[in-house]
């Protein structure tokens, strides 16, 4: 009695066999002996290859997404400045000094009609641009300009001066790896 497969049988160049032969040699004895035919055997290597592509285009893992998420934000804490709060505006109210004693004729008769007046108006600074670092005068050298211009072109950034900034953060990253403190 022949033992039948859920397999349907497949259409194959000499090419694929060949390469599943190969790919076969290379695997376990358990799988050799399940692969008692070629059309087996070649569906055998075209699920690995399959399962190879599909591994090559899976998400990342959710915990190699979460270390990537802390270390963008700690990327960018370089670039969060500290702002100052906005200045306190004081107001000042004036009051009148009180009047003398007055007899209450004379005070009906000289009352003066009261006139409103509105409260003081907050008017918002404006905004000072943060204090601009110190110039730095570093010349690099060729090779670091260099590298600096490959990063760049290969990062699509804007300037060979973000090239070397990405440069001394991950050169900075690595340094704290070999040498935690």
């Amino acid at each position: 009695m022949a033992v039948s497969t859920s397999m349907p049988p497949q259409a194959y160049t000499r090419d694929i066999l060949v390469k599943a032969i190969d790919w076969i040699s290379r695997q376990p004895t358990a799988v050799k002996e399940r692969a008692s035919s070629a059309d087996l055997m070649v569906s055998f290597y075209l699920q690995a290859c399959r399962r190879s592509e599909m591994q090559m285009e899976a998400p990342v893992s959710g915990e190699t997404f979460r270390e990537d998420l802390k270390h963008l934000a700690q990327d960018l804490k370089q670039f969060e400045e500290p702002f100052a709060p906005p200045p306190q505006v004081e107001y000042t109210v004036r009051r009148e000094p009180p009047a003398a004693p007055v007899t209450r004729l004379f005070q009906a008769a000289h009352e003066p009609t009261p006139v409103y007046t509105p409260p003081p108006v907050y008017v918002a600074p404006a905004p000072t641009p943060p204090p601009q670092p110190k110039a730095f005068t570093w010349q690099p050298d060729a090779r670091t300009l260099t590298m600096a211009r490959d990063i760049q072109q290969r990062l699509n950034l804007g300037s060979e001066c973000e090239g070397l900034r990405l440069l001394v953060t991950l050169g900075s990253e690595r340094a704290r790896e070999l040498f935690p403190s």
